[in-house]
């Protein structure tokens, strides 16, 4: 992921504008965020500021509005990790 900022100049990792790469890399900064993944600080920037879209931010609170769940996928979560706190409404 820091490849695209020190390449292109950032602050995206195509460049200035914000670009399908992003959209594409958006799910994983969620995920790099959520499990506080250790990551290179250029590559934590990055993830900060996709965070920080608003767009982005309004995508994450609709998806922890959603009312339907996957039971099965709760089920697999607890039996593989650890759910330290349930954001959902």
């Amino acid at each position: 992921m820091a490849r695209g900022p020190k390449k292109f100049g950032g602050p995206f990792l195509a460049g200035e504008n914000f670009t399908a790469v992003d959209a594409f890399f958006s799910p994983v900064a969620i995920k790099i965020n959520n499990y506080n993944l250790p990551i290179a600080d250029i590559s934590q920037h990055y993830v900060n500021r996709i965070l920080e879209l608003p767009h982005l931010r309004q995508w994450i609170k609709e998806a922890l509005n959603e009312p339907w769940r996957v039971f099965e996928y709760e089920e697999l979560e607890k039996k593989v990790g650890i759910i330290i706190k349930d954001l959902r409404s």
